[in-house]
C-alpha cells in the first residue's frame, strides 16, 4: 500500500469520498492540518517524496516562499479552479501541479505521478544550471587569479595557470579555491591600501597648506593640494563601490560612513580662505579624519581574516607618518611652537621602529629588498633635513624629501600587495 503526505488547512478539508476512492486503490494519506509555516517545517523534517496540499492560495504561496530555489519535493495543489495568473505565480514558486477536488481518484493518481515526474525533471534542470553557473564562477575566479599572478611574477597567463595548478596540488585544494583565495587576498590588500591612503592624505593636505603659507614652493604646494583633494575623493569612491563585489561587514560600513562624514567636515574648512586660523581648524579636522581612517583600516584588516596583510597596513602607514612629520615641522616653523618641534622626536622614533619591522618581515623578494634599501636611504636624508629649517630653501628641501620618501613607501606598499608570498598565504 502506498502512502502520500496530505497537508491541509482547516479552511480546505478534502472530501472524504475522494479519500475513500484512494483507499480502495491501495493508496492512503498521512493527513495533517497545518498552516503555511508548519507546512514548510513538515516537508523539511519529514522529507517525503511527494505532498498533496489543500489550503488557500495565499497560505500556499507563503509556504513556497520558504524555498527560493524550489521546494524539497513535488507539491500538488487541490483546490477550486484558480485564476490562470495565480496558478502561473504558484508554479513559478515551485508548485508541481494543480488538480480540482472533483476529479476521480484514478485521474488524480495519474496526475500526481505526472506532477512528480515534472518536479524531478525541473530539479534536474536546476541542478544542471547550478553546476553550470558554479563552473562559470570558478572560471571567472581562475581568469582573474591568472592575471594577478602573472602581474606579480612578470610571466604569461599560461605560466600563471601552471603555477596556480601546482600550488593547488601541493596544498591539496581545488584550483577554484586557490584562485578565489588569491583574488580575495588581492582585493583586501588593495582595500587596505586605499583606506591607508586616506590617513596619509589627511596629513599631506595640512602640510601643503602650511607650506603654502610659509611661501615654500607655493605653486607646487597648491597643485599637490588640489591633486590630494581629488585623491581623497577617488579613494572614497573606490571603497564605497566595493560592496558590489565584496559586501562590507557592518563594522566596515560603519567605519566608512564616519570617514565620509569626517572628510565632509574637512572640505568645509578647505573652502575657507587660507590663513593661520583656518589652518588651525583644518589641522583639527585632519586629525579627526586620520583617527577615523585608522579605524577603517583596522576594520578592513579584521574583516579580511588574513594576518599576512598586516605588512600592507604597516608599510602604508609609513606614508602617513612621513607626511605627519613634514606637517608638524611646517606648523612648528609657522607658529614658532617649540612643543610641536618636540613631537618630531617621537614621530621619528615611530617611523624607525616600523621600518625595522618591515626589514625583518619574512614577506620579501629581490624587489622588496631593494626598495627597502632605497627607503632607508631616503629616510636618513629626510632626518638630516629636519635639523635645519631656518630658510625657505631648507624648508623646501625637507618638503621634497617628504614627498620622495612617500613615493618610496608607496612603491613598497604596492610591492607587498603583489608579493606572491602574500597572495598565496
Amino acid at each position: 500500500m502506498t502512502t502520500l503526505l496530505f497537508l491541509y488547512s482547516n479552511d480546505s478539508p478534502w472530501p472524504q469520498a475522494l479519500r475513500d476512492q484512494f483507499a480502495a486503490q491501495g493508496i492512503t494519506f498521512d493527513a495533517q492540518a497545518v498552516d503555511a509555516a508548519q507546512l514548510a517545517q513538515r516537508l523539511e523534517s519529514g522529507a517525503p517524496a511527494q505532498a498533496v496540499v489543500a489550503m488557500p492560495a495565499a497560505q500556499l504561496s507563503a509556504a513556497l516562499a520558504a524555498w527560493p530555489d524550489g521546494p524539497p519535493c513535488a507539491i500538488s495543489w487541490i483546490s477550486a479552479a484558480p485564476e490562470p495568473a495565480l496558478l502561473q505565480r504558484l508554479q513559478a514558486q515551485g508548485l508541481a501541479g494543480w488538480w480540482p477536488p472533483t476529479c476521480t481518484a484514478q485521474d488524480l493518481a495519474a496526475g500526481l505521478a505526472l506532477d512528480r515526474w515534472r518536479w524531478e525533471e525541473r530539479s534536474k534542470l536546476r541542478t544542471a544550471l547550478a553546476n553550470a553557473q558554479s563552473q562559470l564562477a570558478d572560471r571567472k575566479w581562475l581568469e582573474r587569479a591568472k592575471g594577478i599572478v602573472a602581474d606579480a611574477r612578470g610571466t604569461s597567463e599560461d605560466e600563471a595557470f601552471t603555477f596556480l595548478r601546482n600550488a593547488a596540488m601541493h596544498a591539496s585544494l581545488k584550483l577554484s579555491d586557490i584562485s578565489r583565495s588569491v583574488v580575495e587576498t588581492a582585493f583586501w590588500a588593495e582595500s587596505l591600501n586605499q583606506a591607508g591612503q586616506l590617513r596619509m592624505l589627511s596629513q599631506r593636505i595640512v602640510r601643503l597648506a602650511a607650506q603654502s603659507l610659509l611661501g615654500v614652493d607655493r605653486p607646487r604646494a597648491r597643485a599637490l593640494q588640489t591633486a590630494s583633494i581629488d585623491s581623497v575623493q577617488a579613494r572614497l569612491h573606490f571603497l564605497q563601490a566595493v560592496p558590489h563585489t565584496h559586501p562590507h561587514t557592518p563594522a566596515v560600513q560603519s567605519a566608512l560612513a564616519v570617514v565620509v562624514d569626517a572628510w565632509s567636515r574637512m572640505q568645509q574648512v578647505l573652502a575657507e580662505k587660507t590663513g593661520m586660523e583656518m589652518l588651525a581648524r583644518l589641522d583639527v579636522q585632519a586629525e579627526h579624519l586620520l583617527q577615523h581612517a585608522e579605524s577603517l583600516v583596522q576594520a578592513l584588516e579584521n574583516a579580511s581574516g588574513r594576518r599576512a596583510l598586516t605588512v600592507v597596513n604597516l608599510c602604508g602607514r609609513q606614508r602617513m607618518l612621513v607626511q605627519r612629520l613634514g606637517k608638524t615641522a611646517m606648523l612648528g616653523e609657522l607658529q614658532q611652537d617649540a612643543s610641536l618641534r618636540a613631537l618630531l622626536a617621537d614621530m621619528r622614533s615611530e617611523v624607525e621602529v616600523a621600518l625595522l619591522k618591515m626589514e625583518m618581515t619574512p614577506l620579501s623578494s629581490p624587489e622588496i629588498t631593494l626598495s627597502l634599501r632605497e627607503s632607508r636611504k631616503a629616510w636618513l636624508h629626510l632626518q638630516s633635513g629636519l635639523t635645519q629649517l631656518d630658510s625657505v630653501r631648507s624648508r623646501a628641501a625637507l618638503c621634497r624629501s617628504c614627498d620622495s620618501l612617500h613615493d618610496n613607501f608607496d612603491q613598497l606598499t604596492m610591492l607587498y600587495e603583489k608579493s606572491l608570498q602574500l597572495l598565496m598565504s
